[in-house]
């Protein structure tokens, strides 16, 4: 398939970008953690920290240093979806929570870019579906997909939302659309698509 394809390819690239740099740079292991887990943790930066601490602890009523990002606590605008995924995905996985932030966001990943290829070759055709594809995993952000946050969950389920209102199946397109806005607050904004 290929949505999976381009997934592969642009991952394998990311993996090429971070042994390189690990071997210019080294690889800064904390006492009591492995070499495993300190390239995961390469993964799981700024906003990713805060969701994998909502992951583990919830939300707290008076956040601790630990929830703090540039100084300033922004757990309350940090809608549940994706950190609930992440503590499902921590009870089905051996490790630690930073490792099923990851998995979470490569499963989605690999799953936005199958849907957008659906649907842009529905629309369009298959030659404009995967030139879409190549702009997508071609853009220099497109590295945030493999790290943990929640783009590549949330674009999955909008994508899948109006995947599913253009083949008329409007209970699902409804359901992906509730999900989506529990990951992103803009996820209400589909109902504008809808509406069109």
């Amino acid at each position: 398939m290929v949505g999976s394809s381009y997934w592969l390819v642009c991952h394998a690239g990311y993996l090429a970008v971070q042994f390189l740099a690990l071997r210019i740079n080294g690889i800064a292991v904390v006492p009591g953690s492995s070499k495993l887990q300190a390239l995961i943790a390469t993964w799981v930066r700024w906003d990713g920290l805060n969701y994998v601490a909502i992951a583990e602890h919830g939300y707290p009523d008076d956040p601790q240093p630990t929830f703090r990002h540039y100084g300033e606590s922004v757990l309350p605008a940090w809608p549940p979806g994706y950190p609930l995924l992440i503590r499902v995905a921590g009870w089905l996985l051996p490790g630690d929570l930073n490792l099923a932030a990851l998995v979470v966001s490569n499963v989605a990943a690999l799953g936005l870019f199958v849907v957008l290829y659906r649907l842009v070759q529905t629309e369009l055709d298959a030659g404009t579906a995967e030139r879409t594809l190549l702009c997508l995993v071609a853009f220099p952000t497109a590295f945030f997909f493999a790290a943990a946050y929640s783009e590549s969950l949330f674009l999955l389920l909008t994508l899948g939302a109006l995947y599913c209102a253009r083949r008329q199946r409007w209970w699902w397109a409804g359901a992906l659309a509730g999900v989506a806005s529990s990951v992103r607050v803009a996820g209400v904004t589909i109902v504008v698509a809808f509406a069109l």
